[in-house]
């Protein structure tokens, strides 16, 4: 099995060293890096281009005529890396030296699986932990992750996103299934939802990075105190247009799925999709009090909020009375 790890780049000079010297210190090297720098102004290239000379396996730098964003720059880099199984990397994090081989241990022993992802730690900026871990952030405990390993990732991927790219790994086989990734979508979710619908989806239950917050991050994690959702933020029905959006693509893509014989239970994932772009056409409603009220208590009733909204009730209270 020959492993790419896939890196995307972007002014990334304060902590890229640390970052390229953690794939240099893994158990199981990787066979290729594959970096896409996206239009850096800083010493991000001469870093690279240093580390390229030095490393013990092939290291292959392609930069950007014009910015791409961050999507379509991981799009890009996925689709040049020649290895059987690819692992997404950030430029800011830190491996731990087991990452490598504990990914392509998960798939030599389970060949159905297509993606896998794991837990991380995370870090601030000087890599001193901040007191809870990845899956901690995103709520996906233990009952989640059994759902995950029961073939129902589906459900839960519908109503929020537990799949974080730095932290994943797939087989090169499902890049036909994904390409391109539309642009309302973030590359890591738009990735795990595909795997969820033609594929298996395994959560492994350890520590394979150090996952680095600095306040620049293209996607940070925090750590969200549960009444958040209710004291926190009012209605935004321009987010829920954007999620409106997104699951409009997502049935087209399902769609198409079925059409090239790509997918696995049709009907089921046509009409999960199908139900979630209901719910969040519903909370997109404007109008009086009353009819926001009206149509949320409808919502509720369905069972909606607790199938696609990340804090069920409490999302249906936000909506009523913030």
């Amino acid at each position: 099995m020959r492993l790419s790890v896939a890196m995307c780049t972007f002014n990334g000079a304060p902590y890229l060293r640390q970052q390229l010297e953690s794939l240099s210190r893994q158990t199981r090297l990787p066979d290729e890096l594959v970096v896409s720098d996206d239009g850096s102004t800083d010493t991000t290239i001469e870093i690279l281009e240093e580390f390229e000379k030095a490393a013990s396996f092939s290291v292959r730098i392609f930069r950007n005529p014009a910015n791409l964003g961050t999507t379509k720059n991981f799009e890009q880099t996925i689709v040049r890396c020649k290895g059987d199984v690819i692992v997404l990397a950030d430029q800011d994090d830190v491996w731990l030296s087991e990452k490598l081989r504990v990914f392509e241990y998960a798939f030599t022993s389970q060949p159905s699986v297509d993606l896998v992802f794991s837990d991380a730690e995370i870090v601030g900026a000087d890599l001193v932990p901040l007191g809870y871990t990845l899956w901690e952030a995103v709520g996906l405990n233990e009952q989640r992750q059994k759902m995950m390993r029961s073939h129902r990732a589906l459900d839960l991927l519908l109503r929020q996103n537990f799949v974080t790219g730095a932290a994943m790994a797939f087989r090169t086989r499902l890049i036909r299934t994904f390409l391109p990734i539309p642009a309302c979508w973030m590359h890591d979710a738009w990735i795990s939802i595909n795997a969820a619908l033609v594929s298996e989806l395994l959560p492994i239950a350890a520590t394979t990075l150090k996952y680095r917050q600095h306040g620049k991050n293209q996607v940070g994690i925090t750590r969200r105190p549960a009444v958040s959702a209710v004291c926190g933020k009012s209605r935004d029905s321009r987010a829920y247009l954007h999620i409106v959006e997104e699951t409009e693509t997502l049935l087209a893509h399902v769609r198409w799925l079925l059409a090239e014989h790509r997918i696995k239970e049709d009907a089921v994932a046509i009409r999960a999709v199908q139900d979630k772009l209901r719910h969040f056409q519903a909370r997109t409603r404007e109008g009086g009090r009353f009819r926001i009220v009206r149509s949320s208590i409808a919502e509720l009733m369905s069972g909606r909020y607790h199938r696609f909204s990340e804090r069920g009730f409490r999302s249906f209270l936000k909506d009523c009375f913030l």
